[in-house]
């Protein structure tokens, strides 16, 4: 049944089921508390009392409480309150059993008591010397000592333990048996009633079998097997009458007829419960619906809210990218019966005749990508006041070189007061950042490589003295780091002065070694008529020496002779000379390292501030034998 009809159910209850039997006898609903099932379980009553199944099932109910056979998947199994009387009674021994036993062995069971008083005093950290029951020194009793006594109590308790569980098990097995009994006999004296008149032999071993329980106190159970012989003997006698009453009665019996609308009515209960859950569930999903609409509807004005203050900032964005004719976008949520609420719509007005329609379809690569970066510039600036830092890496990958250069306007006159770190390879947009944005204002580091002990090397990289030493000071060798700062010297050395140097080939077009340095340095110093002063305890031009660098390729370099190694001794002479060599390279008026060669002239100057003082070296000492070497 699908769909449950109440006046059809009725109509059948009262035409099939009831009609053949009383056709004054009928149902107004399918309930329990209805007049007529009243009626019904009335005439069901008498029709049993009629028919003598009353007293045959309440008879056989009374022998099958006492004694029967179950059928099960393991074969047939004695049940009711005799075997468990039996069974109740075999624990109860058992169990009494295991108390005596246990009592044997802990039989002072009242010495626990003295000695939960005493424990304390033995686990104290000054036990006590004498006995606190009779006065004996602990050391000269049998233990010998306090630890003594308390291992050997301790043992002894685990025994008073056991036979404390032993009594408690025995107690419980003695109360369970003593109900089950009153059980048993209860049921005795029922059947033995019932068995009066109809049953003398069996009423006779039914009371001589509960006289032999009542006076039962212990040992073995009296004999049931003449009680269970008759009372199998019994059921099946009733077993039999109760099949052949209710097969002469036919189909249409009151009690056949309420089983069936007995049935209907718990049908009726649940289908009725179902609709009640199913009204309940319609009801609190309009709730959750209608709750749903308002959060979603709360939600689609807050972020059209958002979305309104990010559009204006994000077309002025767009326009100095793309320039002053860049067609304004919308920022649109998608309507409110779009399933799919969780998205944005970009929209702009490409044409006349092209309104309202998706970027992606009409605009280039170039300004998709400023929609997108616009966007996201937008909203930093909205959202990001109490964090006012930009990050972007490589943006201008699908921008041309006006592009590029609206780009960077753009960063300088909208984002000024933003912490922006810009990351590129691209070289020109690399220049035109150098080039539009002020070096008071930005930082700029080129990386030009990566080295797996010490991670990226910037090109403004340098070896500091402070490293060299903290080297040395750990008992390491300084030289690679020693030829690292050389070069570091000498490069920046060329740059300052404007050294020329030989382009290389294209395997190598950058990468100038110390040697290659050190030579193009001297070159130009000969040609510019300036002579360095001489390194006290270096015979030979300090340049030539960087040109070889002996101690410093220890570090890194296999030598002809295997006897022969570097010092940290031998790179500490060495580094004190080059930093002679070095402090020669500073300017004559304000000590500044740094200097500049315009084009126009054939020495450097001075580069810092307005100093642009001509470099010049030091006077050597008069005394110097190396002065003019």
């Amino acid at each position: 049944m699908s769909v449950w009809n109440e006046a059809a159910v009725v109509a059948y209850i009262n035409t099939v089921q009831l009609a053949p039997l009383d056709k004054a006898l009928t149902l107004g609903a399918v309930v329990a508390s209805d007049p007529g099932y009243l009626a019904l379980v009335d005439k069901v009553a008498a029709e049993a009392m009629q028919l003598g199944l009353l007293a045959l099932k309440q008879m056989k109910a009374a022998v099958d409480k006492l004694y029967r056979v179950d059928d099960t998947a393991g074969g047939a199994l004695p049940a009711g309150v005799v075997p468990e009387f039996e069974a109740a009674a075999a624990l109860a021994a058992a169990a009494g059993t295991k108390e005596q036993q246990e009592r044997d062995i802990a039989k002072d069971v009242i010495f626990k008591s003295v000695w939960d008083a005493a424990e304390p005093l033995f686990n104290g950290d000054k036990p006590p010397e004498n006995c606190p029951v009779c006065e004996t020194p602990i050391a000269k009793s049998v233990a010998g000592s306090a630890a003594a006594i308390h291992g050997h109590i301790s043992a002894h308790l685990g025994g008073l333990a056991t036979y404390a569980g032993a009594k408690s098990e025995m107690e419980k097995t003695q109360e369970r048996l003593r109900k089950v009994k009153d059980r048993l006999d209860s049921g005795l004296e029922t059947l033995i009633g019932l068995c009066a008149e109809s049953h003398p032999a069996t009423e006779l071993v039914l009371k001589e079998y509960r006289a032999a329980v009542i006076a039962w106190t212990d040992g073995a159970t009296p004999d049931s097997a003449p009680v269970q012989t008759q009372l199998l003997a019994v059921q099946a006698e009733l077993k039999a009458a109760i099949a052949d009453i209710e097969a002469r009665q036919g189909d249409h019996t009151f009690a056949k007829a309420k089983a069936k609308i007995d049935a209907l009515i718990e049908l009726g209960k649940e289908f009725r419960q179902a609709q009640r859950i199913a009204a309940e569930l319609g009801k609190l999903s309009e709730a959750l619906t209608a709750q749903t609409a308002q959060i979603s509807g709360a939600i689609r004005v807050k972020v059209q809210t958002l979305l309104d203050r990010l559009q204006k900032p994000m077309n002025e964005i767009f326009a100095l990218i793309q320039g002053a004719g860049a067609p304004p976008v919308r920022l649109e949520l998608p309507n409110e019966d779009d399933m799919n609420q969780q998205r944005l719509a970009l929209l702009v007005d490409f044409a006349e005749n092209r309104l309202g329609v998706q970027p992606s379809g009409y605009f280039s690569d170039s300004q998709i990508h400023s929609v997108a970066l616009a966007l996201r510039l937008a909203a930093i600036l909205a959202f990001n006041a109490g964090a006012p830092i930009v990050v972007l890496d490589d943006i201008v990958t699908s921008y041309d070189v006006d592009h590029r250069r609206s780009i960077v306007q753009m960063l300088a006159q909208k984002f000024a007061d933003h912490q922006i770190i810009i990351t590129t390879h691209d070289e020109r947009f690399f220049h035109y950042l150098k080039d539009m944005l002020a070096d008071k204002d930005w930082n700029y580091r080129r990386i030009t490589g990566i080295d797996p002990a010490f991670g990226p090397r910037f090109s403004d990289h340098k070896v500091t003295d402070e490293m060299i030493e903290a080297r040395w000071a750990n008992g390491d060798s300084a030289a690679n780091d020693m030829r690292q700062a050389e070069e570091e010297f000498l490069l920046t050395l060329a740059r300052d002065f404007a050294v020329p140097i030989r382009i290389r080939p294209l395997e190598r077009p950058y990468n100038y070694d110390r040697s290659e340095l050190a030579t193009a340095v001297a070159s130009f110093l000969k040609t510019a008529g300036l002579t360095p002063p001489a390194v006290p305890g270096v015979n030979n031009r300090f340049l030539n020496t960087l040109v070889k660098g002996a101690v410093e390729n220890f570090g890194s370099h296999f030598s002809d002779d295997p006897g022969a190694y570097g010092s940290i001794g031998d790179e500490k002479t060495r580094w004190a000379e080059f930093k002679q060599f070095r402090s020669y390279f500073a300017c004559p008026k304000c000590t500044s390292t740094r200097f500049q060669r315009p084009v126009t002239l054939s020495k450097p100057i001075c580069a810092a501030g307005k100093c642009e003082t001509q470099f010049a070296f030091p006077m050597p000492a008069a005394s110097s034998p190396e002065a003019t070497a």
